[in-house]
């Protein structure tokens, strides 16, 4: 049991340091540009191609708000 505990140990030390190697790799960018340029667009595309597990996970909160939003609306207009 102490082998197996020690083990599950040396598995969360190993993924929290590749996690913080990941991190410090991390390269950040400034996108910069006027108004509907294009900027929250480039930015879903460099998720996606470099971070899909970031970009799926913010998907699923996006896809409650549209739900709640949906809802709101359909209240609205059905009075």
């Amino acid at each position: 049991d102490a082998a197996r505990v020690s083990r599950e140990i040396d598995d969360e030390i190993a993924v929290s340091r590749r996690a913080y190697d990941r991190r410090k790799k991390a390269i950040k960018i400034l996108l910069l540009g006027q108004a509907e340029s294009g900027k929250s667009t480039t930015l879903k595309n460099f998720q996606l191609a470099f971070s899909p597990q970031h970009f799926h996970k913010e998907r699923a909160a996006w896809k409650t708000i549209i739900s709640v939003l949906n809802g709101a609306g359909r209240g609205v207009r059905g009075r």
